[in-house]
């Protein structure tokens, strides 16, 4: 294949033996149509970037997510069908609502695609054909054999990036030489790894987790000392939890350079989650906080906080106010911290 580029990061054109295709990107960089010698395929995207529709010569798939941005189906031709994983984000089957298995698919750890078969003797051939995602639920280029991860794009052959990372995702601390090799998938680690976007993906799963831990225990020490002074200590107890989670305090991990979270690296792994920078923080806060306050109390304390921020809004009204995504993260802390601490809370 011979390739040419656009804005010295956008795939353009790539000539192959049999055919040349094109594309074209909006302004935020997503690719938005592709050109074969057959047809024009045209892109559509949510909010989050997440690839709702794909229109093909007059014919729409539209495609659904979870609330944490996984495709989990598809609709074409006024009929549903469902995503069937494997614990790697593969996609492994595409089932109909009766749950028949209509199209398979199998992968070698990197991805490159060995086997897929559409049931009824071809029947099923236009659901493969109109799914774009493959392994770990990436888009999957049928022309190129390429995987669009939106920044960049992968070969599953050589499990290598065509091009490299933007030099300010190299990361020179993290322990491992292969940080800095910025043609480089998941750090070589392709069974564990996953990359949503081109960018690096950290797992940070052992670091967060520690550090919450260190972070509860202090929380929880500092608590029953100045519980056993009445209500002046519990004033004191509030109001030294604010100080620390506060935008700009010492437990704002956004802001803290050592966390590195920095806002174009979308995903941060931590366990099964996928996490953003913002995330990230609300994780933290809601594990740090059960401490001292159930679930509900914390949402609902943070949805105030959005109010008087002047950041919030009324459809946001089952999720106490704050973003539902602030809140799902804040209960994910809460999940660990019931898994890992919860005989230590402070009773009121």
């Amino acid at each position: 294949m011979t390739m040419q580029w656009k804005n010295g990061r956008q795939l353009s054109q790539v000539k192959t033996f049999k055919d040349t295709i094109t594309y074209k990107y909006n302004i935020k960089g997503l690719r938005t149509r592709k050109d074969n010698s057959d047809y024009t395929y045209y892109y559509y995207y949510d909010d989050n970037n997440n690839l709702i529709a794909m229109m093909q010569g007059g014919v729409v798939a539209y495609f659904y997510y979870d609330s944490n941005n996984s495709v989990t189906a598809m609709s074409l031709n006024d009929t549903m069908y469902y995503y069937i994983k494997n614990l790697q984000g593969d996609i492994t089957k595409i089932v109909n609502e009766s749950g028949n298995v209509l199209v398979e698919y199998t992968y070698d750890a990197w991805g490159k695609i060995l086997n897929e078969t559409s049931s009824g003797n071809g029947t099923y051939a236009h659901v493969k054909d109109f799914n774009p995602f493959r392994y770990r639920g990436y888009v999957y280029d049928t022309d190129t054999g390429l995987y669009y991860l939106q920044s960049r794009y992968y070969d599953p052959k050589t499990g290598r990036f065509i091009n490299a990372d933007d030099t300010a995702y190299v990361d020179t601390n993290s322990g491992t030489p292969l940080s800095t090799n910025m043609f480089a998938y998941c750090e070589n680690n392709a069974v564990n790894g996953v990359d949503y976007n081109g960018y690096r993906a950290i797992n940070i799963s052992y670091k967060l987790l520690g550090l919450m831990m260190s972070n509860a225990g202090y929380l929880y020490r500092y608590a029953c000392r100045q519980g056993k002074r009445g209500y002046l200590g519990k004033i004191n107890i509030l109001h030294k939890f604010y100080k620390l989670v506060k935008t700009g305090g010492k437990w704002d991990l956004k802001n803290k350079s050592a966390w590195k979270l920095k806002s174009k690296k979308d995903y941060y792994i931590f366990f099964k989650d996928k996490l953003t920078a913002e995330d990230v923080g609300n994780v933290h806060f809601g594990f740090v906080g059960s401490v001292l306050f159930s679930s509900v109390t914390l949402c609902t304390g943070a949805g105030i906080y959005q109010i008087i921020s002047g950041t919030s809004d009324w459809k946001y009204w089952k999720s106490f106010f704050d973003d539902p995504r602030d809140t799902q993260c804040i209960l994910i802390g809460h999940s660990y911290w019931s898994h890992y601490y919860r005989k230590h809370r402070f009773q009121w």
